[in-house]
This record gives C-alpha cells, sequence and structure tokens, in this order.
C-alpha cells in the first residue's frame, strides 16, 4: 500500500491497483531525475574506497547478459544495479524519496515479458550507465541513465491497450495464470515478490 502498488476498498480490503498510463509516466518521470542524479554522484565518487570495485562487479554481470551467458534472471541484476547506484551515491534524502518510488510487481512483470522488454538493450544500456560511471564521467552517467529510463517510459506509452493491461493490471493477469484449482496470492506471497 505504500508503494502504491495496492489500494483499500471498502468491503473488498486490498485491491490491486490499476495503474493509469498517466500515472506510470509520472512515476518514471520522476525515476528518471532520480537516476540522472544518483549516476551523476556515483560518477564523482568513484575513487572512494570500494566504489570503483563494486560498479566493475556489476559491469562484468552486465556483459554476460549482453553476450546472452547469464545464469541468473535479468531482473535480479536490474535491481541490484539500481539499489548499488542508489547506495552509492551516498544521498539519504534522495534515498528516501527514491524509495518511494519502488513499484517492484510492476517491474517484475514487465521484465519477464519477453515481447516488450528486450534485455540485450537493457544490458547495453546499464552497460553505457556504468561504463561512464567507472570514468568518473558525471555528465555521461546521467545522461546515459535518462536516456535508459525515458525508453522505458516510451514502451509503456506506445504499448497497446491490451498488452499494457496484461502486464500492468496485475491482479487480472494474475489470476489468469495462477494453476488450476490455485487462489490468488497471499499476503504473503505477494510481500515476498516486494
Amino acid at each position: 500500500e505504500n508503494d502504491g502498488v495496492v489500494e483499500r476498498q471498502n468491503n473488498k480490503g486490498a485491491v490491486v491497483r490499476k495503474l493509469t498510463r498517466q500515472q506510470l509516466a509520472e512515476f518514471l518521470q520522476m525515476r528518471e531525475l532520480f537516476e540522472r542524479f544518483a549516476a551523476s554522484r556515483c560518477a564523482n565518487r568513484i575513487d572512494e574506497s570500494g566504489v570503483r570495485d563494486r560498479f566493475i562487479a556489476l559491469y562484468q554481470e552486465a556483459e554476460q547478459f549482453r553476450k546472452g551467458e547469464a545464469e541468473s534472471p535479468f531482473n535480479e541484476h536490474d535491481a541490484k544495479l539500481h539499489k548499488t547506484i542508489l547506495e552509492l551515491a551516498n544521498n539519504q534524502t534522495l534515498e528516501k524519496h527514491w524509495r518511494g518510488l519502488r513499484m517492484p510487481l510492476m517491474r517484475l512483470r514487465f521484465m519477464t515479458n519477453s515481447s516488450t522488454f528486450d534485455v540485450n538493450r537493457s544490458a547495453q544500456e546499464h552497460l553505457d550507465i556504468l561504463g561512464c560511471i567507472l570514468e568518473g564521467d558525471d555528465v555521461g552517467a546521467a545522461n546515459a541513465a535518462g536516456t535508459h529510463v525515458g525508453r522505458i517510459n516510451g514502451i509503456v506509452q506506445r504499448m497497446g491497450q491490451e498488452e499494457f493491461e496484461r502486464i500492468f493490471w496485475y491482479a487480472k493477469v494474475e489470476h489468469d495464470a495462477l494453476p488450476p484449482g490455485r487462489p490468488g496470492r497471499s499476503h504473503a506471497e505477494l510481500r515476498d515478490l516486494h
């Protein structure tokens, strides 16, 4: 509920919120601003103790995805990348507001949808962001982060309505995807996805 994924309704309890394109656009526009700033901060801090090593490890991981050699799901790498950029930006106010823009279920559904999400291209964009950070190029890092989030927003806004509902109206799709005889996900299962 705090993340805006579910909302409470009278006589229904907590239901998954149906996000509009406008709400998703606003969410991604704010994420773009935050991502730009955080990536820039990381580039400026690259020579501080331990920072470069963390980004080198992420760069190597992104290379595996770009080459199609990765063994773990891309959404795990993506979450690790953004968490690391947030952490190493070293700005508590940024972290507080960034965490208010989480939409983990949306990210999970979107990134596992092969018809709309291009892992190779996203991996290359991650390499662009990380490369600029490792070079200490704060402007380049900000621009690469902005390009990445902006492209995702463009995909969402151009998506057909049926595809949009299938991916982002979680309750409808989740119910359809469950095995026969299985009820909807429990609060505990939704929490674990978070």
